[in-house]
């Protein structure tokens, strides 16, 4: 009997949008249905209009990523899933992507390493490799250091569901004001101690 590790760790991806970016999300859609053959279900967060069932009731400011986030990983935690991809709008894959290693591979590594994330963007790409490489289901992977300034990037990744849901709730309850609840506020504190109220 043969059955894929995608749906024994309950798997999805989910595409963050807002109004403005609409047509680039569901182009971001299209590609994904398209390159990847066998996906998990795609979801989408941050339309203010759902045309489509897999489209997340928004129920924040359009605005708040961080909140709109937090309220899409919790209610994909109520699904049952375990394990999403991370897809911002604007990322959509433009060659065919490999079926083993997003559906068997990579979920079986982020569970036998107990990690946060695994960024599809790699290691290396111009840049020293500054963490301890680790091991598992045949892939090499960099573990950053506590200290990585950009410990946390928003290139397409697989995430631990229960683990960006405590990221996104320390930085809900951290970052206050409106204008600090962004994409690149994410990304620049996500990895650290925040210590002003943003």
């Amino acid at each position: 009997m043969t059955h894929t590790i995608l749906s024994d760790l309950k798997t999805c991806i989910l595409v963050s949008t807002h109004d403005r970016y609409e047509d680039v999300a569901r182009f971001t859609v299209k590609q994904i249905e398209r390159q990847w053959r066998g996906h998990p279900a795609i979801y989408l967060c941050g339309l203010s209009k759902p045309r489509d069932p897999k489209d997340l009731i928004l129920r924040r400011d359009g605005a708040d990523w961080i909140g709109i986030l937090l309220d899409a990983v919790e209610t994909l935690r109520e699904k049952g899933f375990q394990l999403v991809y991370l897809v911002l709008d604007d990322h959509p894959p433009m060659g065919r992507c490999s079926e083993n290693i997003l559906n068997d591979v990579l979920p079986a590594t982020i569970m036998d390493l107990q990690g946060a994330n695994i960024c599809l963007f790699g290691s290396g790409q111009g840049r020293e490799v500054t963490g301890k490489l680790v091991h598992s289901a045949g892939v090499s992977l960099e573990q950053l250091p506590n200290a990585e300034l950009w410990r946390y990037s928003l290139h397409p990744g697989l995430w631990s569901l229960n683990q960006l849901n405590a990221l996104l709730i320390k930085l809900d309850q951290q970052l206050v004001s409106l204008d600090s609840r962004n994409a690149w506020t994410f990304e620049r504190f996500s990895g650290t101690e925040i210590t002003s109220n943003g």
